[in-house]
């Protein structure tokens, strides 16, 4: 196909064969037309979205409601699933949707921000059920900290406690700009502050494993 001009804003279209030069597709999976949500699958990936169910598994259950439409291209879901995550935010940053989150569900919190530059260095979070637990079972409490390998880059410290039985429950998590000494006992301050007055250990024991990477 080919568009000649024929003067000013008149074009002509001229079809130079009628045959296709491609062969034609034989599956419809992934075209942008075929695989359009209508309003019914929209509010169900949106559904799915807000009950964070894995993108595949979206997509599992879109082709299980209509066999007969061409399977839905996960890269859509994905597009959709930020859509509805930016609209949850309502404007605000990833790290300030999570304070939103424990305060909304009424976890136990505390953060700190740097004075000159407003950026979050400190955060610490503890579900009300694990801190009912922590308070019945805190003979036992290991701490974890993994490297930056989540989204903000930051040191990720776990608190898990273990009950008479030998089950593990999580207390608290933190997030630390650094790995530091100041860090950790801010980290140890908070853990601490989750015990009632009645509730407190008289002795910490604590292994520090150093970890060298070559």
């Amino acid at each position: 196909m080919k568009v000649v001009e024929l003067q000013e804003n008149k074009w002509k279209l001229v079809m130079r064969s009628g045959f296709h030069n491609h062969a034609l597709t034989l599956y419809c999976d992934g075209d942008r037309y075929f695989a359009k949500f209508d309003e019914e699958e929209l509010a169900y990936i949106d559904a799915q979205v807000r009950a964070h169910v894995r993108p595949a598994i979206i997509s599992a259950g879109l082709h299980q409601r209509n066999p007969e439409k061409s399977r839905p291209n996960q890269r859509q879901i994905y597009n959709r699933s930020q859509k509805v995550r930016a609209e949850e935010r309502d404007g605000r940053n990833p790290a300030q949707q999570m304070l939103a989150f424990a305060v909304q569900h009424k976890y136990v919190h505390y953060w700190v921000t740097d004075q000159e530059t407003d950026e979050l260095t400190h955060v610490f979070m503890a579900h009300p059920e694990a801190v009912k637990m922590f308070r019945s079972y805190y003979y036992v409490v290991l701490i974890d900290s993994t490297y930056k390998t989540n989204l903000y880059r930051l040191p990720l410290v776990e608190m898990v406690g273990v009950t008479p039985v030998g089950k593990s429950f999580v207390i608290a998590y933190a997030l630390v700009k650094h790995e530091s000494e100041d860090g950790y006992l801010w980290v140890l301050r908070k853990l601490k502050a989750l015990l009632n007055d009645i509730v407190q250990p008289n002795i910490m024991l604590l292994l520090l494993i150093a970890r060298q990477v070559c």
